[in-house]
């Protein structure tokens, strides 16, 4: 069965019907509020930050929820913490933000990242977005190659779908070394994102 579920944007689910609902499994299941549950209730995050992360048993996990999404730093903040998968319960408001938008968070950090929403635009509920086992450019690849390095595994989610199933591979979120000495998250800039994460005034 599923080991992660995520529950659309807006989701009526309660945490505790959403803990019921997978007792005696090893499931996890993100809230439409963005609250992690297992089989025994609410499941803290391992590590505190600007960006939380679960540690699963089959990877790091972090949850980006509603509006939020719509911000690429959410996503950065997300990598810089060695998050594999990003569970996002958020309705897209319009085409770009699924089409263009969480693909590009998905690429550039190197993410799995889980989208449950509703009616949204175009039809598209959500995607799944699988980081793609073919990524480096010094690394002989399983099919041949089409020009992109990063680009995700994509599971489109249309609103008249009521359960999706898609598979992630968290354990290739961890390579981000497109090249020799090219890491897609290692030495950029984090300074600059001090404004995020510092405390308001």
């Amino acid at each position: 069965g599923a080991l992660l579920i995520v529950l659309p944007e807006g989701s009526p689910l309660s945490a505790a019907e959403a803990s019921a609902a997978v007792r005696d499994t090893p499931a996890h299941v993100v809230t439409g509020t963005g609250a992690l549950v297992n089989a025994t209730g609410e499941a803290p995050a391992a590590e505190a930050g600007p960006c939380p992360i679960h540690r699963l048993p089959w990877g790091r996990l972090a949850i980006v929820a509603g509006e939020d999404a719509r911000h690429p730093e959410e996503f950065r903040l997300a990598a810089l913490a060695d998050a594999d998968v990003v569970a996002v319960p958020y309705t897209a408001r319009e085409p770009w933000e699924l089409r263009l938008g969480l693909l590009e968070r998905a690429a550039e950090n190197r993410l799995n990242l889980v989208v449950a929403g509703q009616d949204g635009p175009d039809g598209v509920a959500g995607l799944v977005l699988a980081a793609p086992r073919d990524f480096t450019l010094w690394t002989a690849w399983e099919g041949p190659f089409t020009g992109r390095i990063s680009h995700p595994v994509v599971t489109t989610v249309k609103n008249a779908d009521e359960v999706a199933h898609a598979v992630v591979w968290p354990e290739q979120a961890v390579n981000r070394h497109v090249s020799r000495g090219t890491d897609l998250v290692d030495g950029r800039p984090w300074h600059l994102s001090g404004a995020l994460v510092g405390q308001a005034g």
